[in-house]
């Protein structure tokens, strides 16, 4: 039997493409491992805003802000109130800069209690989770909870499939505009705002620790040149009816 010579070309083709291939399947890591880009679901640039932190005035002894940058970009800020209540607000931000956790609590009596949202891949809010307690969900993740520590905890948190209490979807025509949001639905002539706020005493219970509310403002948008009533929610509730 003879045997059949391989070209030389041949030969050099194989072999620089056997040296492709192991070049591709050994590319250098990615800044951003697989298992921290998770937490961030989808994360566009210049994503909605629907929470916008002013509580503290400039120079305001009281408050204490501390902002703890990540690596990959991200970044967790608390402030805490130091006078007649220690009640804390947490905040964590994607890589991007959009909101992706938002908590507030006592670290005297309360627990953290917190909303985590999540955004279309056009920069939409999509739903927003209520979270059970952080002290719940992770094991002594509440007394462990630091600028340092935080990001891991706050992962821990959202992994959890026990940690979602409640879930507000975001439900929005073709042009973009919301028809509901959880059990809110938007009323024929109305355009519906959202937005996350603090609510009741929010700095002035050490029992209560600051409450944090999903509102939804429904504006009339008919003619305005009588009377008309806009009307806000809270929470799938009812707030008020505001008379114009």
């Amino acid at each position: 039997m003879t045997s059949k010579k391989i070209p030389h070309y041949n030969l050099l083709f194989y072999w620089m493409t056997l040296l492709l291939i192991s070049a591709c399947s050994h590319h250098a890591p990615s800044n951003i491992d697989a298992s921290t880009s998770s937490m961030w679901g989808n994360d566009p640039k210049g994503a909605e805003v629907i929470y916008r932190q002013d509580l503290v005035k400039p120079n305001d002894q009281a408050f204490e802000t501390t902002h703890q940058k990540y690596e990959d970009g991200s970044e967790y800020v608390t402030i805490v109130h130091n006078q007649f209540a220690n009640t804390a607000y947490h905040a964590l931000y994607s890589p991007h800069g959009n909101l992706r956790l938002i908590a507030a609590g006592c670290s005297e009596m309360a627990d953290v209690y917190g909303y985590l949202i999540d955004y279309t891949p056009n920069g939409k809010v999509e739903k927003i989770s209520l979270l059970n307690p952080l002290g719940d969900m992770v094991e002594n993740g509440f007394s462990k909870l630091t600028p340092s520590s935080a990001k891991n905890l706050f992962k821990q948190w959202m992994d959890n499939p026990q940690s979602k209490e409640y879930s507000y979807e975001v439900k929005r025509d073709s042009t973009g505009a919301i028809t509901s949001i959880g059990n809110v639905i938007t009323r024929s002539n109305y355009k519906s705002k959202l937005y996350i706020r603090e609510w009741g005493p929010f700095w002035t219970s050490d029992l209560h620790g600051g409450s944090l509310g999903i509102f939804v403002l429904q504006e009339y948008q008919g003619d305005k040149s009588g009377s008309y009533v806009n009307y806000l929610y809270q929470d799938n509730h009812l707030l008020a009816e505001l008379a114009y």
